[in-house]
């Protein structure tokens, strides 16, 4: 339906759309071409010097939380991806990946507790290697490489329907599932 204002210097067409969730392709993105594949390979520094590549990270199952500092559902997650590395503790390697500059991650870690390690400056990597074009991501990787979940974030109550982001129960089975494998 339109309507148009007209007014002395301007004419203001007024439109109303309807959004469909339930039919947006969630999966659309290349970085879902990397499910049951071996994840790409990195050699990176976490933001306090920690040294981390494939060898050091695949040795166990690994969770992979792709993010950014003004991403407001990448921010939401955080208490629960802390839950999750107190719960799991050394047992699950738990990194997140940021294209954020290590400063900036550093200023936000002032402010926020996140409990795990963090990756910055990775716009490269995220861009050309997991071909990340919307956030957060989350990826969980099995003790031989190969990713084995890939998720639009953890979902919350009001989520829409069908776009492949998981609860915190489901994410905890996958994870239990690769560690006894």
């Amino acid at each position: 339906m339109l309507e148009t204002i007209i007014r002395n210097d301007s004419t203001i067409t007024l439109l109303k759309i309807k959004l469909e969730l339930d039919k947006i392709d969630y999966n659309r993105e290349e970085i879902f071409n990397l499910q049951n594949e071996k994840f790409p390979e990195l050699e990176m520094t976490t933001v306090f010097g920690k040294k981390v590549n494939n060898e050091t990270l695949f040795n166990k199952v690994t969770f992979i939380n792709l993010w950014y500092i003004n991403c407001a559902p990448c921010l939401e997650e955080i208490p629960i991806l802390n839950e999750l590395k107190k719960e799991y503790g050394k047992s699950v390697n738990i990194i997140g990946i940021t294209f954020d500059n290590k400063s900036k991650v550093i200023e936000f870690l002032k402010r926020k507790a996140f409990d795990f390690d963090k990756i910055a400056g990775q716009k490269h990597f995220l861009k050309n290697n997991l071909k990340v074009e919307s956030y957060p991501k989350i990826l969980i990787v099995n003790k031989k490489g190969i990713v084995k979940l890939i998720s639009n974030g953890i979902q919350d109550k009001s989520s829409e329907k069908n776009n492949l982001k998981h609860n915190k129960e489901f994410l905890r089975e996958k994870i239990n599932e690769l560690i006894l494998k």
